[in-house]
């Protein structure tokens, strides 16, 4: 998780990027990242074996 301050409030987030099948809705693949990761980084990790 990332933390992030400003001011004297404290920030934390994440990010969870899945990968489902449009039709029926099914989800194949879930990751989680810190919320300063870019969208396009965890991608070969979800597409792994499709």
């Amino acid at each position: 998780m990332h933390n992030n301050k400003i001011g004297t409030q404290w920030y934390l987030g994440m990010k969870f990027h899945a990968v489902a099948d449009k039709d029926s809705d099914l989800i194949y693949s879930v990751v989680a990242t810190a919320a300063n990761v870019h969208l396009l980084t965890p991608t070969a990790d979800l597409l792994h074996g499709y």
